[in-house]
C-alpha cells in the first residue's frame, strides 16, 4: 500500500500527493476526470477592478480557497465540483451559492442517486445524494453549493 498517488498523463506525471488530495483537489482536467463522480464545467473569470471571482450558470463565485485575486487573467477555465457536494431542492437553500437548473434524468445506483442536471448556459452536471429528490424531467430545480468546494483547474 502506498500513501501516495501519481497520475500519469502520456507517460507524464501530472499529479502526485495523497489519494484525498487527488480526489478533492485536482490540478487538471484530466485528473478531475480520473476519478469518477466530478464535474468538470467552464466558467468565466472577471478580474473587474473590485472583485476577481467565476461565472457560471447565471451565478457568480469568488476564486476557490487559496487561488491568489489577481494572479489569475480574464476568459474561460475549468472549475471542477465534486458531484456529492451539490444539494437539490430544500438542501439547497442551505448554501452559500444557489441557482436554477433543469432536472434531465434520474439514475438509481442502489446506495446512491444521480440528478443529471442542464445548466442555464447548456453544459451539463451531476448531483449525487443518497436519496431521491422531487422533480420529473424537464423541471426546473434548485441546486446549490459551497463554493470552497470549487477547484480552479489549471487546463
Amino acid at each position: 500500500m502506498s500513501d501516495r498517488v501519481a497520475v500519469l498523463n502520456g507517460g507524464r506525471c501530472v499529479q502526485c500527493d495523497r489519494p484525498e488530495v487527488i480526489f478533492t483537489q485536482p490540478r487538471t482536467r484530466f485528473v478531475a476526470q480520473f476519478f469518477r463522480g466530478c464535474n468538470v464545467i467552464d466558467a468565466d473569470i472577471d478580474t473587474s477592478p473590485i472583485a476577481t471571482g467565476l461565472h457560471f450558470a447565471g451565478v457568480r463565485l469568488p476564486l476557490p480557497a487559496g487561488v491568489a485575486a489577481g494572479t489569475q487573467s480574464a476568459g474561460r477555465r475549468g472549475i471542477a465540483i465534486r458531484c456529492e457536494n451539490l444539494r437539490l431542492g430544500p438542501d439547497a437553500r442551505a448554501q452559500p451559492v444557489r441557482f436554477a437548473a433543469v432536472l434531465e434524468e434520474v439514475i438509481y445506483k442502489g446506495t446512491t442517486i444521480d440528478h443529471c442536471l442542464r445548466l442555464p448556459d447548456d453544459q451539463r452536471i451531476v448531483a449525487t445524494d443518497t436519496r431521491l429528490h422531487d422533480g420529473a424531467a424537464g423541471q426546473q430545480v434548485a441546486v446549490g453549493l459551497d463554493p470552497d468546494k470549487v477547484v480552479l483547474l489549471e487546463d
